[in-house]
């Protein structure tokens, strides 16, 4: 990401999380910090739709109000501005 080779990161976030879906027990936080790099990859590379997807997929490991939840939510409405979805960023806010 630092090199802006968002394309490259996205695929480094899948093959580390797909790594990590092969042990019984990892942390949330482990995961979070994956694919909350893949939300803003896809962000930058203007994917909106694979976005939605990555965000359903934090959402979905994430307890409602807990930190990464919030940063779930705040990457949601960065994506939202991006995509032009407006008012799916007010309701997300």
């Amino acid at each position: 990401m630092a090199k802006h080779d968002y394309t490259n990161a996205v695929r480094v976030c899948d093959q580390a999380l797909q790594e990590l879906s092969t042990y019984d027990h990892v942390p949330r936080q482990g995961l979070s910090s994956f694919i909350y790099q893949k939300l803003v990859c896809h962000t930058k590379l203007r994917e909106f739709d694979k976005g939605w997807q990555t965000v359903e997929a934090g959402l979905n490991i994430e307890f409602p109000g807990s930190f990464n939840w919030f940063k779930n939510r705040e990457l949601s409405i960065v994506l939202a501005f991006h995509s032009k979805e407006y008012t799916k960023a007010f309701r997300i806010h």
